[in-house]
């Protein structure tokens, strides 16, 4: 199954009193995950998005930044409806060069 590379994503970056900016990305792969656990109260749901953007070089972003599906001009993330980042890891090896990206 191929990946389809067609997402636009957007990404506020926030480190504080130093630098904040929003940013979108083009050509992103995008797969949404959604998990139900079991627990003593019942059940439980935690949605985690895995991003892949394609680039030649590290990008400015970091855990605790967040990101949305979709292009907007937003100044501040809605925090309930977009997800914060847990996760980067880079590979810019091989024929496929990216940077992934798990959120929640």
């Amino acid at each position: 199954m191929a990946v389809t590379a067609d997402k636009i994503i957007t990404i506020w970056h926030y480190l504080p009193d130093t630098e904040r900016y929003i940013k979108a990305y083009y050509y992103a792969s995008c797969h949404e995950v959604k998990k139900v656990t079991g627990t003593k109260t019942g059940m439980t749901t935690d949605n985690a998005v895995k991003i892949r953007i394609p680039v030649m070089r590290s990008i400015t972003v970091s855990t605790g930044d967040y990101l949305r599906i979709g292009k907007v001009a937003d100044a501040e993330p809605k925090r309930g409806a977009d997800y914060k980042i847990t996760e980067i890891s880079e590979n810019f090896k091989g024929t496929n060069p990216h940077i992934r990206i798990t959120a929640q």
